[in-house]
């Protein structure tokens, strides 16, 4: 799909959705049309983005003609009790924010939905289209790397925040943000995480991906391989060592932040759906959720 034929409709229009709005803006591409359960609280904002049509109710908006993609930016606990009866209706290219689903047992429903029915159904995993991420592919691609990541959770902190009714399902919406980045860099397919105490390791032949609940600390990485080494931190900033006669020199520094002048890997992943060559599908999250569902909360 080319960026001058990007016409879609977005479902919900919170701050995430106008992030996305900003990148559409930018390119000179046009909203078709929105759907919010209040449309009198986002009236100044739609007029800011030139959005002519809205609608209150989802079947409506649905069924109105012309749009030709649809991005859904509904709250996290609300993603999955929408996204069949969006499926049914419509014949177009979904683009949906994350977690698609709170469960191993309703991606697997969502997933048969999609291949039975022919569907197109893409998952919004922005920090994949990180330039960061562009370089970590590129060493791993040309050199043998091992990982070690370190994830520290908030798990007793989030759960608070949001609901404690969502203790068991906090993984799906939490900690699949990261591990989706690191699996799709390695290639990672349904790993076992090994239970330590209070620490739980995914653990491969290459790959070690140590996940702590509820412990202080920054995400961070380091990919080594016997040319170079890659520290990264916080999934936003990388430094690039190189290994010359057992000494390691520093060679760059990358910070997301400044690569970009909107939120981190929103652009390239607009770039990416305009040029068909986005690949995060309903398919590839169930391999993840395979893995996460075995996590103990």
């Amino acid at each position: 799909m080319k960026s001058k034929l990007l016409y879609p409709l977005f479902i919900g229009f919170g701050k995430q959705a106008q992030e996305y709005a900003k990148v559409l803006l930018f390119k000179k591409i046009k909203i078709h049309s929105v759907c919010v359960t209040n449309l009198k609280n986002k009236e100044k904002i739609f007029n800011k983005y030139k959005i002519k049509k809205r609608f209150d109710s989802l079947e409506v908006a649905l069924a109105n003609k012309g749009y030709n993609s649809i991005f859904i930016f509904l709250p996290f606990n609300i993603i999955e009790k929408k996204i069949l009866n969006i499926l049914k209706l419509s014949n177009v290219p979904i683009y949906s924010e994350k977690p698609i689903a709170l469960s191993y047992k309703k991606i697997i429903k969502i997933e048969q939905f999609v291949k039975r029915n022919k569907k197109k159904l893409y998952i919004l995993y922005n920090r994949n289209h990180y330039k960061i991420f562009e370089v970590i592919k590129k060493f791993t691609r040309q050199e043998k790397f091992i990982l070690r990541a370190y994830i520290p959770e908030r798990i007793k902190k989030t759960i608070n925040t949001i609901d404690k009714k969502f203790k068991g399902n906090i993984r799906y919406h939490l900690t699949s943000h990261w591990l989706n980045f690191f699996f799709t860099i390695k290639k990672l397919k349904n790993v076992r995480p090994l239970f330590r105490k209070k620490d739980i390791l995914f653990k491969s032949k290459t790959t070690e991906i140590l996940i702590s609940p509820n412990s202080k600390g920054y995400i961070s990485a380091i990919f080594k391989s016997n040319k170079h080494v890659l520290f990264l931190l916080t999934l936003e900033q990388l430094f690039v060592f190189k290994i010359q006669k057992k000494r390691i020199k520093f060679l760059r520094y990358y910070n997301e932040f400044s690569q970009n002048q909107f939120k981190p890997g929103v652009e390239r992943l607009i770039k990416f759906i305009s040029n068909n060559k986005f690949k995060s599908n309903v398919s590839d999250i169930k391999v993840l959720y395979n893995s996460i569902k075995k996590l103990n909360y």
